[in-house]
């Protein structure tokens, strides 16, 4: 089909198309779409999973980058109730969100060299969709689901913990897609758990990658990357942590999000 569109995967956009049905239909169902219910899909390519989900009634709103899929989504899902968004999704998808009337699932097989800018970028706007059903690379999904003190925690891990629960739902092996990737997918699920109020979701998300910014210093050592970006004075962010009950002579992946928001609430309130 591609060959006969004259259409290429591109590597800069991270085109790789899940051509494995089985794995698909688990994926949607993974959603728990009820009757009617609309749902956001990033990177729809062409369309094998929108189609499925648009024959059951479901409004879809797609999020694509590429001009040709757009054109050959338009043409080939006419009458049918598709939105199509053109462009970077993290250039689009607030104005989008603006238009929603109610909260809405998002799915999406990521572009391996963006999943975590787009993940970020959710949670650094507030954006926390009742449910998310992602695939991304396995690597990422491991940093996503780590526990406080396993070698793949990371400031990546606190960001999305502080909000979401995560699971890995699946593995997908590079031959289910075209072209193959080099490595093995992860379908991961994210549900919002509300455990945490974050005043300001960026200063949290600067105060957390720049605690994790020399992972084998201490917190101490960490405290002048956190100020340099923060502007705030270093005593008064030794002692939030302090107060906290936390030792500056601990590294940051020994913390649990709790700590982090403590933190936050303390300096950005």
């Amino acid at each position: 089909m591609l060959d006969s569109l004259g259409f290429n995967t591109l590597k800069r956009w991270g085109q790789n198309f899940l051509i494995n049905g089985g794995v698909r239909q688990k994926i949607v169902a993974e959603l728990e779409l009820t009757p009617g219910e609309p749902v956001w899909e990033i990177g729809p390519g062409l369309g094998s999973m929108t189609y499925g989900m648009l024959a059951a009634g479901h409004p879809v709103t797609v999020f694509e980058i590429d001009p040709g899929y757009c054109q050959f989504l338009k043409d080939k899902f006419q009458g049918l109730p598709l939105t199509i968004v053109y462009g970077d999704v993290l250039k689009t998808w607030e104005a989008q969100a603006a238009l929603c009337t109610g909260p809405i699932k998002i799915m999406g097989n990521l572009p391996y060299n963006a999943a975590s800018a787009i993940l970020g970028d959710f949670t650094d706007k507030g954006f926390l969709p009742p449910l998310g059903i992602f695939m991304v690379q396995k690597e990422m999904a491991m940093r996503l689901t780590a526990k406080v003190g396993e070698k793949n925690y990371s400031s990546f891990s606190v960001a999305i913990q502080t909000f979401f629960e995560v699971q890995s739902r699946m593995e997908v092996r590079p031959g289910s897609f075209f072209p193959p990737p080099e490595v093995t997918s992860t379908v991961v699920r994210l549900v919002p758990h509300g455990r945490h109020k974050v005043a300001d979701p960026i200063k949290y998300s600067q105060l957390v990658r720049e605690s994790f910014s020399s992972r084998r210093k201490t917190l101490r050592n960490n405290i002048v990357n956190i100020c340099r970006v923060s502007g705030l004075d270093p005593l008064l962010v030794a002692k939030a942590f302090e107060d906290r009950g936390v030792d500056l002579s601990r590294r940051s992946e020994t913390l649990p999000p709790e700590d982090f928001v403590a933190v936050a609430e303390t300096l950005f309130l």
